[in-house]
């Protein structure tokens, strides 16, 4: 037995007895489970021959997918469909909005920018059409200096080392464990460039936008220069300072002005 083992056999045992209390309770048709993780399994594990991320490349917080891909088990009787499964492209961030729906909840102003409802698609795996097309994730192993990036669209996935200009793409319907970078077949030279550019408008680098917007819980329009006055305070009580004006309020904003992050120039791999 290990401390890894017993982890999981702890976490078998509460969640067990938690179900178990809810059925007897016959409290199963107004509640919703959810059971997930926050991103891959530990490399540490592998000390005692535990694969917790089987042939999935890369462990916890990595930019590969044994680093953020996770299963999602969703539990609601009477409404959602039992025994089947889903494969196309969702977020944890998506949770936010799909609970609002499905509980009949209209989402605030000012949250869950960036989270998309799958509701239609757990009653129905044809209610494909509102779903995002693409995902981003970024990975800071050793602070800003070790950022990598990567965007996944359909079944493929491009990753962007901003250190070395290394550009990456895998076909993850046939190579889900990233052993064959397809980055150097011309054939795939538009579908990276176009998938760069979506890569780089995600973040953590967006340019600030022009204009006016609304400020959440307010009736107030502003623009990023409103920031620059009272930055810190601002900046901290309004989410919009981040999402719209990232060159004052972004978390990463000095980064964002050095070359690290090439500001968007496409890597010379791609010209």
């Amino acid at each position: 037995m290990t401390s890894h083992l017993d982890i999981l056999h702890e976490v078998d045992l509460v969640v067990g007895s938690l179900v178990g209390a809810l059925e007897e309770r016959l409290l199963m048709k107004d509640t919703i489970i959810i059971f997930t993780s926050d991103n891959g399994g530990l490399h540490k594990s592998q000390q005692f021959s535990h694969y917790s991320n089987g042939i999935l490349r890369g462990n916890k917080g990595q930019i590969w997918e044994g680093g953020h891909r996770v299963p999602m088990i969703w539990r609601y009787d009477g409404v959602f469909p039992e025994n089947e499964s889903r494969e196309h492209l969702i977020g944890l961030n998506d949770v936010f909005a799909t609970l609002c729906e499905i509980v009949g909840v209209d989402i605030p102003y000012g949250t869950a920018y960036d989270s998309v409802s799958f509701a239609p698609y757990i009653a129905m795996k044809e209610k494909t059409e509102m779903l995002r097309e693409y995902l981003g994730t970024w990975s800071y192993d050793s602070g800003v200096k070790g950022f990598k990036h990567a965007l996944r669209q359909n079944g493929l996935k491009l990753v962007h080392n901003p250190r070395t200009h290394e550009i990456n793409l895998f076909d993850l319907m046939d190579d889900i464990s990233e052993t064959m970078d397809l980055s150097g077949t011309l054939q795939h030279l538009d579908t990276m460039k176009s998938m760069y550019k979506e890569l780089i408008a995600l973040g953590p680098c967006p340019d600030d936008v022009s204009g006016t917007f609304l400020l959440s819980n307010t009736l107030a329009k502003v623009g990023c220069t409103w920031f620059m006055t009272n930055t810190n305070s601002r900046c901290k009580n309004h989410i919009e300072g981040e999402l719209l004006c990232n060159s004052i309020c972004g978390r990463y904003k000095d980064a964002c002005n050095d070359s690290l992050f090439a500001n968007g120039k496409m890597p010379d791999v791609l010209q």
